[in-house]
């Protein structure tokens, strides 16, 4: 048997999704028989070519991207493959599949997504709950929810928990100098990391930010991209420079460690996560948190962090100043290692194949 990997995710807006794709392939590339389908090999630097299994899109591919991971891949699985498709989504008709299904934010908040996006998900997802071999997700709230929303029996579910990349750690402090030097960041700042979408809950953030006074002493950082498939953060209305806000946008993956463990802390108000990677990694930086107090937060992180009631901008604001003044200190690196590990996830996604 060969496990064969959806390669699209490497053409894909780096997210938390493409992070966990990217980690758990590495994983399975040096130990386990596993290939990865790419549709030319530029695409996948830093891969052993011989790990790589290329197929040129088709006549329908080359006119509609999306066909060539629905329908292109499963033109070339043997009945001994098995095919995994790590960011939610896949057509499967031919062989086995097992499809990693991230949270179930499309039926829980459809407002949050464009019409056009919510259209091919709510057609593919169905069909993915009812053909895929077996299904993983990151966490014990994720599958409930599937559970819940696509109808799927529980023992075809397995939980394999997002892991803490080896490069989120504190780094040397001349990298932290060179980042906050270029992002032009001031000595004491507040960080949130994460696209600009309305289910990051950004309006009641600035609006308890601007309600807390911690803006005499402290620069609130966004560092994330707009991205087509949501609608609009709804911020545009505000005066984020009058109240020391900064847009910081897209930031490179090698720049986030110094990002987090140069903050005086990191927030994440979002209404609705299957996960949450970057409290994790937030946390691994050593960076003090606060979070929104839902499901998912309380399941992983109770204990490590501040909660707070996302939804009243008084007790956000209060918490932005508990958050500065008297925060919870995080677990130590090698506590967050022994309970998010990918190598453990990826060892979970092989045990699903052999099922």
């Amino acid at each position: 048997m060969t496990l064969l990997i959806n390669g699209s995710f490497l053409s894909q807006h780096q997210s938390g999704v493409q992070r966990y794709a990217t980690e758990i392939t590495k994983r399975l590339i040096l130990s386990h028989d596993s290939r990865l389908i790419v549709k030319n090999p530029e695409l996948a630097n830093g891969y052993p070519q011989e790990s790589l299994k290329i197929v040129p899109p088709g006549f329908f591919s080359r006119r509609l991207p999306n066909f060539w991971a629905l329908y292109d891949i499963q033109a070339n699985l043997k009945k001994s493959d098995v095919l995994w498709h790590p960011a939610n989504i896949a057509m499967p008709i031919y062989g086995k599949h097992i499809v990693t299904i991230h949270d179930m934010s499309v039926f829980a908040g459809p407002e949050w997504f464009t019409r056009s996006f919510l259209a091919k998900y709510y057609a593919l997802l169905p069909i993915v709950a009812a053909r895929a071999s077996h299904i993983l997700t990151v966490s014990e709230f994720s599958k409930e929810q599937i559970m819940r929303y696509l109808r799927v029996k529980e023992n075809r579910i397995s939980i394999g928990y997002n892991g803490v990349g080896e490069s989120f750690r504190s780094p040397q402090p001349e990298v932290i100098e060179r980042v906050r030097k270029k992002y032009s960041l001031s000595k004491n700042y507040v960080l949130s990391v994460g696209t600009l979408e309305p289910r990051k809950n950004l309006k009641t953030l600035i609006e308890a930010w601007k309600m807390s006074g911690i803006s005499t002493s402290h620069d609130l950082v966004l560092a994330g991209a707009k991205v087509h498939i949501f609608s609009g953060a709804g911020i545009d209305e505000y005066d984020l420079e009058q109240s020391k806000i900064r847009l910081l946008g897209y930031i490179d993956d090698e720049d986030l460690p110094a990002l987090y463990t140069a903050a005086s802390g990191f927030v994440y108000l979002s209404l609705y996560e299957g996960f949450g990677l970057p409290v994790l990694e937030a946390l691994a930086c050593g960076c003090c948190v606060l979070a929104s107090d839902i499901p998912v937060f309380r399941e992983l992180f109770k204990g490590d962090l501040l909660l707070t009631d996302h939804l009243d901008v008084i007790s956000v604001s209060e918490s932005l100043r508990m958050l500065i003044s008297s925060p919870v200190k995080p677990p130590s690196r090698d506590n967050l290692e022994r309970r998010f590990n990918w190598g453990n996830t990826s060892q979970v996604l092989v045990s699903a194949s052999a099922i």
